[in-house]
């Protein structure tokens, strides 16, 4: 059986389906960041080829250390993609929290989100993908709060993390959590619409 639903929920059903489905491509991102990186390694190259040539010893020194900074732009690049995926979800979480049931979310973060949806019966904890979810979170804080070093938040959750320690982040760690928040967010939006069709 179909519930039914006026016409402006319908279309307010349909704008937060919008923006459930409206993901942080991590792969475009990555896709764009490469091309990026390439260019700047080439021209990178061409300039030290250019300097050998004339023959400058101190600024060859100078350009070639310059290096190391270009392949730290895969660490910077790492830590954009975390934040950018739990921005987007927050982002939704509060979009749908004032779509849905007209709260002020401006200035909640996301625990007391957490309690916005507990008060409308929805305790985002038993969501499948919820754990990852956290960690992804936790992440996202060590980067703009601890300096990308390990909090003590997620050295406790996650005991493999030492307090910290630089936190080290991999692509299968990004892979994760971006399937994680796709699926956080499908599986929240049943959640609150059920099945409507």
């Amino acid at each position: 059986m179909k519930n039914t639903i006026s016409l402006a929920d319908f279309f307010d059903y349909l704008d937060v389906k919008c923006h459930a489905y409206a993901f942080f491509d991590v792969k475009l991102f990555r896709e764009t960041y490469k091309k990026g990186l390439q260019a700047k390694e080439k021209a990178h190259d061409d300039f030290i080829k250019k300097i050998k040539a004339k023959n400058n010893p101190e600024i060859l020194d100078f350009y070639e250390d310059s290096d190391e900074l270009i392949h730290s732009y895969d660490d910077i690049f790492d830590q954009l993609c975390v934040i950018g995926l739990y921005i987007s979800l927050e982002t939704f979480l509060k979009y749908l929290l004032k779509q849905h049931w007209k709260y002020n979310t401006t200035k909640d973060n996301f625990c007391s989100l957490l309690k916005k949806y507990k008060e409308q019966n929805i305790d985002l904890e038993t969501i499948g993908s919820y754990k990852n979810i956290n960690k992804l979170r936790l992440f996202n804080n060590c980067i703009k709060h601890k300096d990308c070093h390990v909090s003590s938040d997620l050295s406790k959750e996650y005991p493999e993390y030492q307090t910290g320690n630089k936190l080290k982040i991999i692509e299968s760690d990004i892979q994760s959590f971006s399937e994680s928040t796709k699926e956080f967010r499908l599986e929240l939006f049943k959640l609150v619409y059920g099945n409507i069709q």
